[in-house]
């Protein structure tokens, strides 16, 4: 990506929201591609403001 070639799959919330005349986004439509991520924090505190996160998270996968 820093040397100007590269792919990176992003959400539609980066395509809908970034707009800069050196970045180009394809659409990969009906690839069979899936990708898998993944929230991870420090198991000592997490924050009320990480749990949101994680059950807002949980909600939406439930879908």
């Amino acid at each position: 990506m820093a040397a100007g070639r590269g792919a990176l799959p992003v959400p539609q919330l980066v395509v809908d929201t970034i707009r800069r005349p050196d970045v180009r986004f394809v659409p990969l439509i009906d690839t069979g591609l899936r990708l898998t991520f993944g929230l991870v924090w420090p198991p000592e505190r997490p924050s009320e403001d990480l749990m949101a996160l994680v059950q807002a998270t949980q909600e939406v996968l439930r879908r």
